[in-house]
């Protein structure tokens, strides 16, 4: 550049075309710049006009270079959420693979046999030591629909259909609520005793205490309500139901465990 300043003034008022040939930072183009230098009040604008458009490019490049940083950060965050939801489906994934390698076996079969198995038992909770019962009762939410179908069936006795409610006492909330449904169904339909209903809603067997234990649950007390109203209950049952829904039930159960341990 020196160069061409002396060769301006040595040469003044003859035109010199200087050419320069650069990326400014532009991908995959190629600029070309001609200036004609006419006297050296020429080149010291160029210069000027030059070291302006060098801190122009120098301030976008920084500009680009922190946006850049912040844009991989972000995405840095963005992979490790991803991660640890690829890691949460993955162990959700490992457990939907074990239950699905569960074979289910014939319900109603099943249940008639655990009948047979515990004709000498002197409580319900002697069931636990029937293996076939125990495999219903850890896989209660497989057989849900096949306990809700039981309860229909006219030709299964209350001791039966009593078995049939114990198996599904690790049911999942939503899904026992179900069987409740159905027995309040069939108890209005007259396909059960309120005797069944009761035992459904409250059995006297394990501690688990679905319904009891969650009374202050929304579809626990809508469907502990539709009981209550029913004409068709008992104004003995309908008490139950009302002390279920005021938590006193849940209450005395806890004090109840207390004392025995």
């Amino acid at each position: 550049m020196i160069g061409a300043l002396e060769q301006v003034q040595q040469n003044k008022g003859e035109p010199i075309r200087l050419y320069i040939e650069g990326m400014l930072h532009l991908p995959h183009v190629r600029l070309y710049h001609q200036y004609t230098l006419k006297s050296s009040l020429d080149y010291q604008l160029y210069l000027h006009n030059y070291e302006d458009n060098k801190i122009y490019f120098m301030k976008s490049n920084l500009y680009k270079f922190l946006i850049g940083i912040i844009c991989v950060n972000f995405c840095v965050s963005c992979s490790g959420s991803t991660s640890s939801s690829k890691i949460q489906n993955d162990v959700d994934n490992k457990l939907i693979t074990m239950d699905s390698n569960y074979k289910k076996v014939g319900y109603d079969t099943t249940i008639l046999l655990i009948e047979k198995k515990a004709v000498n038992n002197v409580s319900w909770d002697e069931l636990f030591g029937i293996k076939e019962f125990t495999d219903l009762y850890e896989h209660s939410s497989f057989y849900i629909d096949d306990a809700i179908k039981f309860l229909g069936r006219e030709e299964f006795t209350p001791a039966q259909k009593k078995i049939n409610v114990n198996s599904m006492q690790r049911a999942k909330l939503e899904d026992y609520l179900k069987l409740c449904e159905e027995c309040k169904f069939l108890f209005d339909s007259g396909k059960v005793s309120e005797d069944i209903l009761k035992w459904t809603i409250t059995p006297n067997f394990s501690n688990r205490h679905l319904i009891v234990r969650n009374y202050e649950n929304a579809k626990v007390v809508e469907f502990l309500n539709s009981v209550k109203i029913d004409t068709k209950v008992s104004e003995e049952f309908k008490k139950s139901i009302e002390k279920i829904l005021s938590g006193k039930s849940w209450e005395s159960i806890k004090e109840m465990n207390t004392d025995t341990n």
